[in-house]
């Protein structure tokens, strides 16, 4: 059957001297893969830069619910971004959403509610006037509420640590492997009052903040079987230097 629905590009593999084939995570399905025939010429380069990571699409396709492949009749930009491709930071920023989201979702996995929330993150993200160096941890934190871990809002004076495993801030007796220290735990906890794009009031240095993007990509490793070696987010120890 044919559908038309809106998605998200997530990875693009050459697969002929004039095709590819592309992940892309759609609203209706979830994640799929297509095969995208003549894309690859000189007379296709608009549509070859659509199925750059990332990129938001409005889609026609052919879904056949045994086949592994599916085919595009058409496909065009559901959102043109106007900041994105001119801004480091946020190309850093976009770069790392999509690792994030491709390492998250199964195939076939439909979540309306999700998507819907990727989208708009990568589309507020590009309306964002001021770069928020905190948004990428904003991300990782609210993504959870969709995938089924978000932690447990019980920080206090008697609960100052954050066990990766339990989800669950803790008194920290016992030392477990998977925690995070309490200066971590306090910015994690700032953070999970705080809003996506609104920068949060916390007082901290680069490395406290490298350590809990490290240990939030723990936490998902921990949740999920499928995280793994997550690389983008290295670069923001260069552009958010």
């Amino acid at each position: 059957m044919f559908l038309k629905t809106r998605g998200v590009v997530l990875q693009t593999i050459k697969h002929s001297e004039t095709s590819v084939i592309a992940r892309i995570y759609t609203e209706q399905l979830g994640r799929l893969s297509f095969m995208i025939n003549g894309v690859r010429t000189s007379k296709s380069v608009s549509k070859a830069a659509m199925l750059q990571p990332g990129t938001l699409l409005e889609m026609d396709f052919l879904y056949q619910e045994n086949k592994k492949l599916h085919y595009i009749k058409d496909f065009k930009r559901a959102h043109v971004y106007q900041s994105i491709p001119f801004d480091t930071r946020k190309s850093a920023m976009l770069m790392f959403i999509i690792e994030v989201v491709s390492h998250s979702l199964h195939d076939h996995e439909e979540n309306e509610e999700q998507f819907e929330f990727v989208y708009d993150q990568l589309a507020e993200l590009d309306r964002s006037l001021v770069v928020n160096a905190f948004y990428h941890l904003q991300f990782l934190l609210f993504f959870t509420q969709h995938l089924g871990f978000f932690p447990t809002l019980n920080y206090s004076e008697h609960n100052p640590v954050f066990d990766l495993q339990s989800g669950h801030f803790c008194n920290g007796n016992g030392a477990l492997p998977n925690m995070m220290n309490a200066s971590e735990s306090a910015v994690l906890n700032a953070l999970l009052h705080s809003t996506p794009f609104e920068k949060p009031n916390i007082a901290c240095d680069r490395q406290v903040k490298n350590n809990v993007l490290e240990k939030l990509l723990q936490y998902y490793a921990l949740h999920i079987d499928s995280f793994r070696n997550i690389q983008s987010h290295h670069i923001f120890e260069s552009v958010f230097a």
